[in-house]
């Protein structure tokens, strides 16, 4: 299977760009062909490989939109994303396409319909990461991002039982295409068997809408 990830960043750092990397790594070990797609920091290679996945990153844009803006940031990363993400396809087409997480819902879901290729989103849940603290009007609009992602996509994998509740019952999606993985023992191998799912039960557009309607 040919797939490409799409991460805001990639790399050892702990945290998200950790994950994204793990998770490409995971698939790339079960002998599928990875991808991963993400923006580059100060002093990262813009191509390498690490452990059979290619990592293709691009120059963050000057920053117009601070980081502590998240919502609007993520849809400048996102359109410089999307933008690398169309000459990459058409230079080397993937089978399916991988999320991580609501910063890059703009490049993942525009992908998705452009080219029509299956979506599969990894989600920590906005009210998972944020369940002690103030709900602020942020918060909010990065909820309905998820959901956006969320609701494009043929399945959304999660890392807890809770977080899952959340998808289903706060994003509204219905509970057959929430999975768990928990843990990162045997991770590679439940994403990748995820990902084979998702490739044989594709999401329509008009899924989608019907799912953002509720």
């Amino acid at each position: 299977m040919r797939l490409l990830l799409l991460a805001r960043h990639a790399g050892p750092d702990p945290g998200a760009p950790a994950r994204a990397l793990n998770a490409a790594r995971g698939l790339a070990s079960h002998g599928h062909e990875v991808r991963l797609l993400a923006c580059a920091r100060a002093g990262e290679p813009l191509d390498e490989t690490i452990e059979g996945v290619r990592v293709e990153r691009v120059p963050d844009p000057p920053p117009m939109i601070p980081d502590w803006d998240q919502v609007s940031r993520s849809l400048q990363d996102g359109m410089v994303l999307f933008e690398r993400g169309i000459s990459s396809l058409l230079a080397q087409p993937a089978d399916l396409l991988v999320g991580m997480g609501w910063p890059v819902a703009t490049a993942a879901v525009g992908l998705r319909r452009s080219f029509e290729t299956p979506l599969v989103a990894l989600l920590e849940p906005r009210r998972i990461a944020r369940r002690r603290r103030r709900w602020g009007r942020g918060d909010v609009l990065i909820e309905e991002t998820e959901r956006w992602l969320a609701s494009g996509s043929a399945r959304v994998v999660v890392r807890s039982s809770a977080a899952r509740a959340v998808v289903i019952e706060q994003l509204a999606i219905p509970a057959e295409r929430v999975r768990v993985i928990a843990g990162s023992k045997g991770a590679g191998a439940r994403l990748a068997g995820v990902c084979s799912e998702a490739l044989n039960a594709p999401i329509t557009i008009g899924d989608a809408r019907r799912a953002l309607a509720r």
